[in-house]
C-alpha cells in the first residue's frame, strides 16, 4: 500500500479538491497498486509534522491558497526537502514551494507571496494577472 498526505484546507467546492483523490483513486485502479490518501488542513499542522505524516510515502501540497497555516505547508514542504520524501505540489502549493526554497535554500528568510502579505519586504511571488482558479476550457 502506498499512503500519499494530501496538504491543504479541504473545500468540497474546490473542483481540484475532488479531482484529486479521484485520480488517485483512477491510478490505484489502473496500476493495481492499493494508494491510500489522506487529507491534513493547514491548521492541524504543528511543529511534530514526522510523527503526523510518519506513515505517508509521498506528499501532495495541493491547490487552493491562501492557507489557514502558511508556516505549516512551509514545514511540511521544507520536511520534504530534508527527507527526501517524493513530493508534487500544484498551483498555490508549488508557490510555496518556490517560498519555502528561497527562504530555506537561499537565505530569503523574508521571501513572500504578495497576496497573502502585501507589505512583504520580499515578495517572489505576485498576483496572477489573469487567474484560471476554477476555470475550465483550453488555455492558449
Amino acid at each position: 500500500m502506498i499512503h500519499i498526505a494530501l496538504i491543504g484546507d479541504y473545500n468540497s467546492e474546490v473542483i481540484t479538491h475532488q479531482a484529486i483523490p479521484r485520480a488517485l483513486n483512477y491510478s490505484s485502479e489502473f496500476l493495481n497498486i492499493d494508494i491510500k490518501y489522506e487529507w491534513f488542513n493547514s491548521e492541524n499542522i504543528n511543529n511534530n509534522i514526522a510523527t503526523l505524516l510518519g506513515k505517508s510515502h509521498g506528499i501532495w501540497v495541493v491547490p487552493a491558497s491562501p492557507y489557514r497555516n502558511m508556516n505549516g505547508v512551509i514545514n511540511v514542504i521544507k520536511y520534504a526537502r530534508k527527507n527526501n520524501i517524493p513530493f508534487i505540489s500544484t498551483c498555490g502549493g508549488f508557490q510555496h514551494t518556490v517560498i519555502e526554497f528561497f527562504r530555506n535554500v537561499i537565505g530569503y528568510e523574508m521571501a513572500d507571496h504578495i497576496e497573502s502579505n502585501s507589505n512583504s519586504e520580499m515578495p517572489v511571488i505576485s498576483p496572477l494577472l489573469c487567474s484560471l482558479v476554477e476555470k475550465e476550457g483550453e488555455i492558449f
